[in-house]
């Protein structure tokens, strides 16, 4: 697997935490710590409606020289700005931090496959929350071809933990990750006779049932198109 992917669009890797030309400073608190990030609000403002109406509004943001934000895992909000920055997805990055929660990590029932999926699934969450769309693509595709390495018994229980953790989270259909992780379950759905555990998700996360549905009649009609 590529250790990264780009995207049409700004690529200004220079200025990514650079005080040059920085308008606006990111305070970002977590957990008690903080951490700043040199920011301009073209950049930001260019690919956020969150930040543009932050920035253009009747907010205090819109003449702040700084802006304080909350409850981001801190290495997942760098991932994402520095994508904002250089239009590079970097796989190895999301890989890397996962390897070492799970390093981290004391529990045992919580596998690399896991920690890995929840960093995926934590970014597709804070793209939303700042709404920087440009990225969510790019998460969709790993998520994609992650499972191609992941063993078959492995399978089920990681995209039902996609299930859990983003639709929980993104209450909508139709979302880019939303309908990659509809692809692979739909998959696993079509080798089993019954899918009991599968049918609950459906029903508790309304948003997947429709993710589901709308991949199988895409997947259908590509099927019929290519019989002609």
């Amino acid at each position: 697997m590529a250790s990264s992917s780009t995207s049409p669009g700004l690529d200004a890797p220079g200025l990514f935490n650079n005080p040059a030309l920085s308008d606006i400073k990111l305070i970002q608190v977590w957990k008690g710590q903080k951490k700043e990030y040199h920011a301009h609000r073209q950049i930001l403002a260019g690919q956020s409606q969150y930040f543009r109406n932050a920035f253009a509004g009747n907010f205090k943001e819109a003449t702040a020289t700084e802006i304080t934000l909350h409850d981001d895992d801190p290495e997942l909000f760098e991932i994402l700005l520095k994508f904002v920055y250089t239009a590079v997805y970097d796989t190895k990055a999301i890989e890397t931090y996962s390897s070492m929660q799970f390093k981290a990590l004391k529990e045992t029932s919580r596998s690399l496959s896991n920690c890995t999926i929840d960093s995926m699934v934590g970014l597709a969450i804070l793209s939303d929350k700042y709404d920087f769309s440009r990225i969510n693509e790019h998460i969709a595709l790993h998520f994609s071809n992650f499972f191609v390495g992941v063993s078959s018994w492995g399978q089920e229980a990681c995209w039902k933990r996609a299930v859990t953790g983003y639709f929980s989270a993104i209450p909508r259909h139709n979302t880019p990750f939303g309908l990659a992780i509809a692809g692979v379950a739909l998959e696993e759905i079509r080798g089993k006779e019954s899918w009991e555990s599968g049918k609950k998700l459906i029903k508790e996360f309304g948003a997947f049932g429709a993710d589901l549905g709308f991949v199988a009649c895409e997947q259908q009609s590509l099927y019929a198109f290519t019989r002609k």
